[in-house]
């Protein structure tokens, strides 16, 4: 029985951060409107709620007895990694779908070359400015 409900916990917490890393990437590089609007109104919710599911399963990883406590723990650690790689990986993925079309219908010559630029970085070049980002939201505590 723990080990149906921990396998459950695991896929429920990887999807669920998977999305809210893809959220948070996306909004960070400023689309925030292809996010959900509860996630716009209150992000720490969604965040509360990933850490309930992983503490949850940490706890029902004990009770396995398919795998010993340190693989589950393993497991948990690794869809900790893979969620936010993966989750970062979508948003990129994303962000230039959505300048792409925006290259589309844009008239003016400076944007889109900003845009042409944009779409020609690499995915380790958007996911450094993410992390600058993420360094000013910590120092404004936005």
């Amino acid at each position: 029985m723990y080990d149906l409900l921990f396998l459950v916990l695991v896929l429920i917490y990887f999807l669920f951060s998977l999305k809210l890393e893809e959220w948070l990437t996306i909004s960070r590089l400023g689309f925030l409107s292809e996010t959900p609007e509860g996630f716009i109104k209150n992000p720490r919710a969604y965040f509360y709620i990933a850490y309930s599911i992983l503490i949850v399963a940490v706890i029902v990883s004990i009770r396995t007895t398919v795998f010993p406590w340190y693989v589950s723990l393993g497991i948990l650690i690794f869809c900790f990694f893979a969620s936010g790689i993966k989750g970062r990986i979508k948003a990129i993925k994303l962000y230039k779908e959505i300048i792409s079309d925006l290259l589309k219908t844009e008239k003016d010559p400076e944007t889109i070359k900003y845009i042409k630029e944009e779409l020609n970085k690499s995915n380790l070049q958007i996911i450094n400015r993410v992390k600058n980002q993420e360094k000013l939201d910590v120092m404004f505590k936005k």
